[in-house]
């Protein structure tokens, strides 16, 4: 009689209320990440609130708790299915990033083995067949014979045989990917020098100026260049161990370095130890570490290495290459 009621409006109409609120929380989740999506909410809530306020004033009441608590359940159970689906989605990309990697790495494995494996073939027959070959001729042609000597000789070479192949065996069970060079060149040479100076095999002082290099993702061939790049750096620095640092040379420090200028890179190993004469910087024929040096620097993209004697006093061995 005095028109002072208020009037719930029908089930219907509340309904579709809830169902458009969820719909645009839904949508809200899956396009925005950012703080886009609280804006969004506050717009949805507030907006129900303002509404809810406005039809209060033409006597009509709509509910309050069954919207946000829908609206909440429906925010908070999108966003953990969203985020759940995010992390599926990461770890099935990088369990295919991994397969990818071993893939390239196994082919890179694959390749250095055969280039091993030939290059010790080839040093043996070069080597120790080319001198049974000539112990055999000196039998067949000579009637007079130093046994022993040729006893010898047939040892020296059996002992010769034996030792590649051993080396061989070594390698096959720890033909593997470097790890430390996973993450880049200048870091496993930071990595080795490490441990070189952590064992106390390396008593020098280390300088270092390496920079990090753009080097190809998933390529086969840069894994195995770099590997026989790694493999060249610790020959140099056992050479350094060897032959400059105290007390089987005068050195106090070696310094590695690690450039690339446009698509020529270049990796030197110097130390300051004193040059007793010019030879030293020669390149002695025949000697298996030189062999190595030469067969990696063939084998990269325009390879080239030197051993040379700075003015200064100081012993320098370069490598450098080509990478597209």
């Amino acid at each position: 009689m005095t028109d002072s009621f208020l009037q719930i409006p029908p089930q219907w109409v509340e309904l579709i209320i809830v169902i458009f609120g969820a719909f645009l929380i839904t949508t809200g989740i899956y396009r925005y990440q950012n703080w886009h999506l609280l804006l969004l909410v506050f717009v949805i809530f507030g907006g129900y609130f303002a509404g809810c306020l406005i039809i209060w004033k033409y006597k009509w009441i709509l509910s309050i708790i069954l919207p946000l608590f829908v609206w909440t359940a429906t925010g908070i159970s999108v966003f953990i299915y969203f985020i759940l689906g995010r992390q599926k989605e990461v770890i099935t990309l990088q369990n295919y990033q991994i397969s990818q990697l071993k893939a390239v790495e196994q082919e890179a494995i694959l390749s250095r083995t055969r280039k091993i494996l030939h290059r010790t073939a080839s040093d043996i027959h070069d080597g120790a067949l080319q001198d049974l070959k000539l112990v055999m001729d000196k039998i067949e042609l000579e009637s007079h014979l130093d046994v022993d000597s040729i006893l010898d000789k047939l040892a020296a070479l059996g002992q010769e045989i034996r030792d590649k192949l051993y080396n061989i065996r070594r390698l096959a069970e720890k033909m593997e990917v470097t790890p430390a060079l996973r993450q880049g060149l200048y870091l496993g040479i930071s990595a080795k020098l490490q441990d070189l100076v952590n064992s106390g095999k390396l008593t020098l002082t280390v300088i270092t100026e390496l920079q990090p290099l753009q080097e190809p993702e998933l390529n086969s061939v840069w894994i195995e260049h770099r590997e026989e790049i790694y493999r060249f750096l610790g020959e140099a620095l056992n050479n350094v161990i060897q032959h400059a640092q105290p007390p089987h040379g005068t050195a106090t420090q070696v310094c590695i370095s690690l450039e690339q200028q446009g698509v020529r890179y270049t990796l030197a190993i110097a130390n300051d130890g004193s040059i007793i004469n010019s030879t030293t910087c020669e390149r002695k024929k025949g000697g298996y570490g030189t062999k190595m040096m030469d067969a990696i620097a063939s084998e990269l993209p325009d390879g080239a290495w030197e051993m040379s004697a700075l003015p200064d006093g100081q012993v320098r061995v370069t490598l450098s290459w080509r990478l597209s």
